[in-house]
């Protein structure tokens, strides 16, 4: 992939916020993932090295994750002590995530009214036949808002109140509004038809935006990745075809 692709939405001391692209891993892909385009990114331009702090023997590594089919906000560190200062906000859960989820069907709610999905979920992934999981399932939420509606699909913004793997996904085929394109818990048929005519061929999920505290500087900082336009031209092109 061309590295000029990666688009860069903030840089600081130890730190940088990424807009991840769909279809990139974060990392255990040498030369190919997110962490080694990243780095290759910044060893090259001098701006980024003086801003960043960066140096040779810095290791650039994710704060958090975000599966290969997700794109949107993601946040790496560069010093070992930037990595333990976002770490310890996540795993206390002080951050604030946003995703915008496009889905299957409609909701019978208006837009911009919250609601939750609460369905206890293993911690480990499940799949199309089992989608809660195996195992011992643990308390689970989500809440949802409905940002816009089509004839057949509906684009949400969902806020994971708990961090269970692949949480919204999973919630959203629960509740019967399986994510546009999820190859592990949406239907193959759908998943077929909007690919052979050419109207959607990716996950429906966009990490929209990330609220953290930043080390040396006082108060939360939110940023923000726009709503990726392929979403907005699926919505609107199923408009079109009534």
């Amino acid at each position: 992939m061309n590295i000029t692709k990666i688009d860069i939405l903030a840089i600081g001391k130890g730190w940088i916020v990424i807009n991840k692209p769909n279809g990139i891993s974060v990392h255990n892909e040498p030369g190919r993932d997110l962490v080694s385009l990243v780095t290759q990114i910044v060893r090259d331009d001098s701006t980024l090295r003086q801003v960043s702090f960066y140096h040779e023997s810095d290791k650039i590594s994710p704060a958090h994750r975000l599966d290969r089919e997700t794109s949107g906000v993601i946040i790496l560190g560069f010093k070992r002590e930037v990595l333990s200062w976002f770490a310890r906000q996540f795993d206390e859960r002080h951050v604030g995530k946003s995703y915008l989820a496009l889905v299957h069907g409609n909701f019978d709610i208006s837009c911009d009214v919250d609601f939750i999905w609460d369905i206890p979920l293993t911690q480990e992934a499940g799949g199309r036949k089992k989608i809660e999981g195996s195992g011992k399932r643990v308390a689970c939420s989500t809440r949802v808002n409905v940002v816009e509606k089509s004839p057949r699909y509906s684009l949400i913004a969902c806020d994971p109140l708990t961090g269970r793997t692949h949480q919204i996904r999973r919630h959203a085929a629960i509740n019967g509004h399986p994510v546009l394109g999820d190859e592990r818990y949406g239907s193959k048929r759908a998943i077929g038809y909007l690919k052979s005519h050419g109207l959607f061929d990716r996950l429906g999920l966009h990490s929209h935006s990330l609220t953290i505290n930043i080390p040396e500087e006082s108060g939360e900082r939110t940023f923000i990745s726009p709503c990726p336009s392929c979403f907005n031209e699926l919505l609107k092109n199923d408009y079109s075809r009534n």
